[in-house]
């Protein structure tokens, strides 16, 4: 697949073969540690057809990218790759992609992902990969947002002090469904204009600390701005019990390319499960899916919601005037 690159350049994809092998381990290891080192007796069985090993060439015969890509059954000692088995059926997992340092930032990052895409045997089959969360990798989130990968799961990686956003993304654009997290059984997902009364109950708790039916919260106008797009709310629901929190992001009215977090509520009876984090983690994606800069965000009552401030700061929150913001570039 060939796909269009900086300079009008084109990255020409194609599946790799064992003559490629020698080009392939040196660029992967003139990445190390980010990427990890691989035997060579598993880079034989990733060309002999154990994986989707593509690659493209730099236009004077050199690997300036490659690709590996592993759908399930395979014996592989990936822990990441081991969540996404133990929950789905099908996946084509994205182990690595590894772009040459001289062509970084050109546009090369994203044909690889294209390529992917394209190339994936089965269209309705997720491409999964993770990206840190903890701790975190904010260009690579808004790299993974602006190509349409979501949340389905949360991942404390064994022996690593690492907390990972496990993504997915279908070939074909459809988003997958969240997977509950860890700590608090939770799915997270973008609210519809159907949800208009979910949203509506949660605003209500979010204003009043109640959980019961909505006081003085349009549910018709939240459907109307949720479904052109001028409100955006993100649910976290558990089996059984609904919608347990809520996250609330709008775009500024004041212009500057950024959002603002209107909102955010978990049921009382869930905190400190991690709901929380993972509400404000989506939100910063969706924003820089949006290529805002910034999301920012006010407490307005410190003294009825002392902790507030201190969970904002823990979740990349500075002090920017009257207002939190987090850089998102």
């Amino acid at each position: 697949m060939d796909v269009r690159v900086s300079a009008g350049m084109a990255a020409a994809f194609r599946a790799a073969t064992r003559a490629d092998i020698p080009g392939i381990v040196a660029l992967n290891d003139s990445t190390l540690p980010h990427v990890n080192e691989l035997p060579m007796e598993t880079w034989l069985r990733f060309v002999d057809g154990e994986a989707s090993l593509r690659v493209a060439e730099d236009g004077a015969g050199g690997i300036a990218v490659l690709t590996a890509a592993l759908p399930p059954g395979r014996d592989y000692g990936s822990h990441n790759y081991a969540w996404f088995q133990r929950r789905m059926a099908r996946f084509l997992y994205l182990d690595r992609i590894v772009v040459a340092e001289r062509l970084r930032r050109q546009g090369w990052g994203r044909a690889a992902y294209l390529d992917v895409f394209a190339s994936a045997p089965d269209p309705a089959a997720p491409v999964a990969c993770e990206v840190n969360l903890d701790p975190p990798n904010d260009s690579s989130l808004a790299f993974h947002g602006g190509l349409g990968f979501r949340e389905v799961g949360v991942q404390d990686v064994p022996g690593s002090g690492k907390r990972v956003a496990m993504l997915a993304r279908r070939p074909d654009g459809v988003a997958e469904p969240s997977l509950p997290g860890p700590d608090d059984g939770a799915t997270l997902r973008r609210a519809t204009a159907e949800d208009a009364g979910a949203v509506a109950r949660q605003v209500a708790a979010l204003r009043g600390g109640l959980d019961t039916e909505p006081t003085g919260v349009d549910a018709a106008s939240i459907a109307g701005m949720l479904a052109t797009g001028r409100l955006l709310a993100l649910l976290a629901e558990r089996p059984g019990e609904g919608a347990i929190g809520i996250a609330v992001v709008a775009g500024s009215h004041e212009g500057g390319g950024f959002g603002v977090l209107a909102g955010l509520h978990v049921a009382p009876s869930l905190r400190g499960r991690g709901t929380g984090a993972r509400l404000v983690a989506a939100a910063r994606r969706e924003a820089m899916a949006r290529g805002w800069r910034s999301l920012e965000a006010t407490v307005p009552d410190a003294a009825r919601f002392p902790a507030a401030k201190g969970f904002l700061a823990a979740n990349g929150f500075v002090p920017a005037g009257a207002r939190l913001r987090v850089l998102l570039a």
